[in-house]
């Protein structure tokens, strides 16, 4: 008998293998459980013909995971919506399906030998459809398909790394990621009351700490389950904000994480330094020696038993959710208690619930603004690790960005986030560090935009921008006004959008990819951009307005045969001054 061939894989089915490789490898370090003999199987449902990649589950968790590589996510979307609709809106009549229809009996197998016994009502259930694709997923196909995950690349790469380093203790994350509360997460989803766990402790007010009014200093034991099942850190590179200005700290280091493993598991005592962490007084509560609830104003003032404060212990009651406890100092000494798979799991897992680990908070006021929050934690973490000489200057100067919200340099990066969202700059800006193909923002921020939004001067977006309350942005830090700073932020990457759309209408599809010595048909580069960006500069100097997208397409119509390769890395203002005198002057 001859044996068979192996079909020789096409470029495009590779990368599409080592996609899905690589996110089921991420689902099952975090302890999903991927189902087989799912893929590929086509079925109707409700009159719709389609078909699943993958089903993982982990304990009361169903996701629905599809795959696509390239922009075949706009066909994709298109033609899964109807089907991503009928499920989101009604998830317990799609599990009934899964389990009575023909295609599923692995389905089903593992539904009645793992979950059905522990969560009898499939209203239990927290199901999500999470959707992988390799390249960014526009926005306006994102808000036409607003009723699923997005698991873009740039957060698969985030989770492969944290579930390197946490494994199965990464789970808590990912559950902020799908937006599934940890009150409905595995057995909690049996109790309707929220949880939370008291913890003896002293708390330093802000009249003997000299901190800012309202907020108090606590110092207390936790053991480290406690604080991995609810803490979160703000890592630089992170899911949780693509400007890399909001989040600071570095990622988990795997081979770190695993030394300190091994300390504990050979020493088996702790760390006698303190975890500094952040916490809101919405998720803690004082209570007093005779266990009654010290009452506290929103804005953090001591409205009974002021003396607890003065005399020593008292009790700190706090919420048992996730994303509660911010590690500002410490998140290795911590995470290095995970759930692991190592030889240390079987000591380690006695140690995460009797050792307990020195813990300083800093406990917020209820009413502190998110921003001012941020702004805290990024300074406190600057004044830990600076010091220490912990820190890299890139990172130092991300930490002065986040200290300094309302300079020019801050507002820049805002402005870039808006255009990696939509527009024709969507995909071709280096978000993160890993990523390659794309523009670097560093030197675009600094030299292109800065002088562009820059307050005050007649060749800047402010020069123009339309709002009667404008000019209170010069005092717009002391007053802690972010809703001005946000309007001003989203009219400069209007209006620079605007132009792009009016360029990129006139240029062809290989003029839109990045230069490279061995590509050298593209024209995206730092060089390019800033020169667009110094153009609009010009335009606003001398024609005092700016204009619709449509008005700089009929403008730019022999951008084309412009030399753009001619000027060199740093003749940005030179290129704005000649696109402005060929295109639009006497025009």
């Amino acid at each position: 008998m001859k044996k068979r061939k192996k079909q020789k894989l096409t470029p495009e089915q590779k990368e599409q293998n080592a996609q899905k490789k690589e996110i089921r490898g991420v689902f099952n370090k975090i302890g999903f459980q991927r189902i087989p003999g799912i893929e590929g199987k086509h079925f109707y449902y409700d009159g719709r013909q389609s078909e699943l990649d993958d089903i993982f589950i982990l304990e009361n968790v169903l996701l629905i995971v599809e795959y696509t590589i390239g922009d075949k996510y706009k066909d994709h979307l298109a033609k899964k919506n109807l089907l991503y609709s009928k499920i989101t809106n009604d998830p317990h009549s799609f599990i009934d399906f899964l389990l009575t229809d023909k295609h599923f009996e692995s389905f089903r197998d593992y539904y009645e030998k793992n979950v059905k016994s522990v969560y009898p009502n499939n209203s239990q259930i927290q199901l999500r459809i999470v959707y992988c694709s390799k390249v960014d997923v526009s926005q306006e196909y994102r808000k036409s398909v607003n009723n699923i995950k997005y698991f873009d690349y740039y957060v698969v790469h985030y989770f492969k790394h944290l579930s390197s380093a946490l494994k199965k203790s990464a789970i808590n994350e990912m559950l902020d990621f799908l937006d599934i509360k940890q009150s409905n997460f595995g057995l909690n989803i049996s109790t309707s009351q929220m949880r939370s766990s008291k913890f003896e402790a002293q708390v330093l007010p802000e009249v003997k700490s000299f901190f800012k009014q309202g907020y108090k200093i606590v110092t207390f034991y936790m053991d480290p389950e406690s604080i991995l099942n609810r803490a979160y850190v703000l890592r630089h590179e992170g899911w949780r904000e693509k400007s890399s200005s909001v989040y600071y700290q570095r990622m988990a280091s795997s081979k770190r994480i695993a030394e300190i493993r091994k300390y504990l598991a050979k020493e088996q005592r702790v760390f006698v330094n303190n975890i500094i962490v952040t916490m809101s007084a919405n998720d803690v509560e004082f209570i007093d020696n005779s266990d009654k609830v010290i009452q506290v104003s929103d804005a953090g003032k001591i409205l009974n038993n002021d003396a607890e404060f003065k005399t020593g212990t008292i009790k700190l009651s706090i919420a048992d959710k996730h994303n509660c406890i911010g590690i500002i100092d410490g998140q290795h000494r911590v995470f290095a208690y995970h759930v692991g798979d190592d030889s240390y799991e079987q000591v380690i897992s006695k140690l995460r619930k009797e050792q307990n680990l020195l813990v300083t908070g800093v406990v917020f006021p209820k009413n502190e603004m998110e921003e001012e929050r941020r702004k805290y934690e990024a300074t406190l973490f600057r004044e830990i690790n600076v010091k220490q000489a912990k820190i890299s200057p890139q990172l130092q100067q991300e930490l002065a960005v986040m200290v300094e919200p309302f300079s020019m340099i801050s507002i820049g990066k805002d402005v870039i986030s808006h255009l990696m969202e939509d527009g024709p700059l969507s995909g071709k800006l280096e978000r993160f560090s890993f990523e390659k193909g794309k523009v670097k923002t560093a030197s675009i921020v600094s030299y292109g935009l800065r002088p562009l939004i820059k307050m005050g001067e007649e060749d800047s977006l402010f020069s123009v921008w339309n709002n009667a309350d404008k000019d209170k942005m010069y005092t717009a830090q002391s007053d802690k006004n972010y809703a001005l700073k946000n309007e001003y932020v989203k009219f400069c990457a209007e209006s620079i959008r605007d132009l792009f759309i009016g360029v990129r209408k006139n240029l062809s599809d290989d003029d839109w990819k990045l230069y490279s010595p061995s590509d050298k048909k593209g024209l995206l580069s730092i060089t390019f951009i800033n020169g667009i960006l110094n153009l609009l500069r010009f335009i606003i100097q001398n024609d005092k307005t700016i204009y619709t997208p449509e008005e700089y397409t009929k403008r730019l119509k022999s951008i084309s045969g412009f030399d753009f390769r001619s000027y060199k890395t740093s003749h940005y203002r030179k290129m704005g001054e000649d696109l402005y005198n060929n295109l639009f002057k006497n025009s």
